[in-house]
C-alpha cells in the first residue's frame, strides 16, 4: 500500500502469534473506489468525458473505473489539504503549576 493508492481501505491491527502488532490491509482505497457501483447514467457520462479527455485511447469499463477512482483520490487529497486543522498549541505549565 502506498499514498498513491490511497492506503488501505479497511485497515485493522491485531496482535500476532508472536505478540507483535500485525497490520492487515486487504484492498487499497483506489481498488475500493474502482469497485464501487456506478449507475448507467454515471457510466455513460464518464465514458463521454474519458473519450473527450483521452481521444484515441482504447475504452473499457476498467479504465473508466480506475480513472474515476484516481479522480476521487485526488479530490480526497485536495479536501484534506483545504481542511487541515492546525495542531493545538500546548503551553507547558510554569514551575509550581499543575498541568490539567
Amino acid at each position: 500500500m502506498s499514498a498513491s493508492d490511497g492506503g488501505p481501505a479497511f485497515p485493522r491491527s491485531s496482535m500476532g502469534p508472536s505478540g507483535d502488532l500485525d497490520m492487515a490491509f486487504g484492498m487499497s482505497l483506489l481498488d475500493y473506489f474502482a469497485a464501487a457501483p456506478m449507475s448507467d447514467v454515471e457510466l455513460e457520462t464518464l465514458r463521454e468525458a474519458y473519450s473527450a479527455k483521452f481521444p484515441g485511447e482504447s475504452l473499457s469499463i476498467g479504465r473508466i473505473r480506475y480513472w474515476r477512482a484516481d479522480t476521487m483520490l485526488q479530490a480526497r487529497e485536495q479536501w484534506q489539504k483545504e481542511n487541515q486543522k492546525p495542531e493545538p498549541v500546548v503551553i507547558p505549565a510554569q514551575p509550581g503549576e499543575e498541568m490539567e
